[in-house]
């Protein structure tokens, strides 16, 4: 018996040293790779389309050979981002599109869920969408497809987690699906005749909520933003609102513009100040005080899309896609009040994609061209970094950029998504 005990004993502490080691080897990994999830379009619940840090992409590394065309799939993105995921096979990096599970570092499919299809696309956006929630249920994703149903599916295998929920009408263009909390929004355009809208669902009730203006027109592709709050703030024609979280109640008044919105709105912190950002018709991106919609500031940059980001000094910038280039602003405070400051302008690219800011470097790709070209920009100074030459074979899709385990993904038109990168070190 004595015996017994102590080789019990000896296995107990083996098994706690194995345990100590596998937690040991799991945290490493994930501190080597960094928190590179790309969750929704637009990267976050604000749309900035900025992620803040990657252990391999920098303006230093972009500046000498390496980063490189990757791989390539048949596949519609965007693409959304778990890196990394432990499951029982070991860690693996993973990206998810409408109906399929891909090993981002290998570039191949990993499951496809062959009774809904990838995603198919009608004038007015892709009929299908995919987002990820960071909490509470990391690791499942959300996903619409044509029939307008939000599914749950676990992210190894794609097999869904609970019955399908009624949320969207079919066959319309998904924009912005998200899940914040316990709460799903996205926002319609119609393909037939439908009304644009925006929507709720509340996972637990099942409760559906729906805003609409009198106008069918919608800003842009990245669907609308939150704040901290959670309140929903969106763009359209003329107006641009504020809701409240899941009810989608008007939280204040209606602002009206003389120029149409053409940008999704982008929120921010600067300072004690929460502001909002639109690009107009006529050239200007405004600036909003975020609580009230008063507006705070004016440029001068015709642009169809926004993104922002903050670099290490702390100076916030706002990047606009033109049509020929991409614009760079920073946000000033003059006497208390948020400005705005002429950056810099890239090169030409015709009609840029909306950009994306990984660890200060900005990628843009042109979508005017027969076939697209992406490129890496410094972030403080626009100077080009690296671009992808003739890799791309095809136009890049709107709103078709994102990023995550220190690599690039941009969605075609031909429904190929190109993944660049460094190559695994082996």
């Amino acid at each position: 018996m004595p015996g017994l005990l102590y080789d019990l004993r000896s296995m107990r502490q083996r098994l706690r040293f194995i345990g100590i080691c596998i937690t040991a080897a799991g945290m490493a990994y994930a501190q080597g790779r960094g928190p590179a999830n790309w969750t929704t379009v637009g990267y976050d619940a604000q749309r900035t389309s900025w992620l803040k840090t990657d252990p391999k992409i920098s303006a230093e590394s972009l500046s000498t050979p390496g980063f490189q065309f990757l791989w390539k799939l048949k596949l519609n993105g965007p693409m959304v981002i778990l890196d990394p995921y432990t499951g029982y096979r070991g860690h693996k990096s993973l990206g998810f599109v409408a109906g399929y599970g891909i090993d981002i570092d290998l570039g191949i499919v990993e499951w496809q869920n062959g009774g809904h299809g990838s995603a198919t696309f009608c004038s007015e956006g892709p009929k299908s969408a995919v987002t990820r929630p960071t909490s509470p249920r990391p690791n499942v994703i959300y996903a619409i497809y044509p029939d307008g149903m939000l599914r749950t599916q676990y992210v190894s295998n794609g097999a869904e987690v609970e019955p399908p929920i009624k949320f969207l009408p079919p066959d319309v263009g998904v924009l912005g699906l998200i899940v914040l909390g316990n709460v799903a929004y996205a926002e319609t355009r119609g393909c037939q005749s439908e009304k644009s809208a925006v929507w709720s669902l509340d996972l637990a009730s099942k409760e559906i909520n729906q805003w609409s203006t009198n106008t069918a027109e919608i800003a842009s592709t990245n669907g609308p933003a939150f704040g901290p709050d959670g309140a929903v703030y969106w763009s359209g024609a003329n107006s641009l609102a504020i809701l409240e979280p899941k009810s989608l109640k008007p939280k204040t008044p209606v602002v009206t513009s003389t120029s149409e919105f053409t940008s999704s709105p982008v929120v921010f912190q600067f300072g004690d100040k929460l502001l909002v950002a639109a690009a107009t018709k006529d050239g200007g991106i405004q600036l909003f005080a975020g609580q009230n919609l008063t507006e705070a500031a004016k440029g001068d940059s015709a642009a169809r899309a926004l993104a922002t980001w903050q670099d290490p000094s702390g100076t916030r910038w706002i990047l606009a896609a033109g049509t020929h280039a991409i614009t760079a602003w920073k946000v000033v405070d003059h006497n208390g009040v948020p400005t705005m400051q002429p950056g810099w302008v890239s090169r030409d690219i015709l009609s840029p994609l909306p950009p994306i800011i990984v660890n200060g470097v900005v990628f843009a790709a042109s979508s005017g061209n027969l076939t697209a070209k992406l490129y890496a920009l410094d972030g403080l100074t626009g100077k080009e970094l690296w671009n992808s030459a003739n890799s791309i074979t095809s136009s890049g899709r709107f709103g078709g950029l994102s990023a995550g385990g220190s690599q690039i993904y941009l969605s075609a038109n031909d429904g190929t998504l190109y993944a660049f990168g460094f190559p695994m070190e082996h």
